[in-house]
């Protein structure tokens, strides 16, 4: 059964990604988001498991991501009305943090 991480799961794009990788029953997804108000369907899938919150807070994010076969990171802050008001979040959040 392949293992896929997603991070930002919840978000436009993770949240169409999710829907098609879990049309697979033999396809497992792990998925972290702030939020899963767009993922709520997906919650009681057997071969989803769900994680809220900040990925840079999650104390066995790096285990539970070399136990995956596919790591895919679309985490981001993308809401146009906080580009002005957390300007410094976003690009700390999109780019310096997502390098590392």
């Amino acid at each position: 059964m392949p293992r896929i991480a997603l991070l930002g799961c919840g978000g436009f794009i993770g949240s169409h990604c999710l829907d098609a990788f879990l049309a697979d029953p033999d396809t497992f997804v792990e998925g972290w988001d702030w939020s899963p108000a767009k993922i709520l369907s997906h919650l009681a899938q057997r071969n989803f498991r769900f994680h809220a919150g900040d990925i840079y807070t999650q104390p066995d994010l790096a285990d539970r991501l070399a136990q995956s076969d596919v790591v895919i990171s679309l985490a981001a802050i993308c809401n146009p009305s906080q580009y002005n008001t957390r300007a410094l979040d976003v690009i700390d959040s999109n780019f310096i943090q997502a390098r590392g």
